[in-house]
């Protein structure tokens, strides 16, 4: 259950780079992307937990990636380091259980805005310890899995 939660915070955390990403770009127009000793040195050291999984990912994934580390050096010191250590999370997730995260994103981001809003509501009231420090933007926050039907998750 922690294991999922986690997942999913992490996942809600990444996934609206690669959504955004993805939205912009259509699939046939992707160009080639890097593979790992492509990278400059400093792409590898933010991507290091990525360095088996690199070469496996689909382009327009190393794409989307790539983009969010061109990011990187304009982030404050906590968003690096919040991004690091979610990157490294996700890196040692199986590959199911990250199947199961970016589903649930795309459940979420489906939902009504003020039904999104009452799930981060609820979220930060279960999860007090995980709110953002002041300098580090709010993290989307997941649903809780119930023993109901996902009729909350559906339109």
């Amino acid at each position: 259950m922690k294991n999922l939660l986690k997942v999913l915070t992490f996942s809600l955390v990444l996934l609206p780079f690669i959504a955004a990403e993805s939205a912009q770009t259509p699939p046939r127009t992707v160009p080639k992307q890097p593979s790992w000793v492509q990278l400059r040195p400093e792409q590898q050291k933010i991507l290091a937990p990525l360095t088996k999984d690199w070469d496996q990912l689909p382009d327009s994934q190393r794409q989307r990636i790539l983009a969010t580390v061109n990011r990187y050096p304009k982030m404050k010191p906590a968003e690096q380091q919040r991004y690091s250590e979610r990157l490294l999370e996700w890196s040692k997730l199986p590959q199911g259980q990250r199947s199961v995260a970016r589903e649930r994103f795309k459940q979420f981001q489906s939902l009504p805005p003020e039904q999104r809003e009452q799930i981060r509501r609820r979220w930060a009231e279960q999860h007090p310890a995980k709110k953002a420090q002041p300098d580090e933007p709010t993290p989307a926050p997941i649903p809780t899995p119930t023993t109901e039907p996902s009729s909350t998750m559906e339109h």
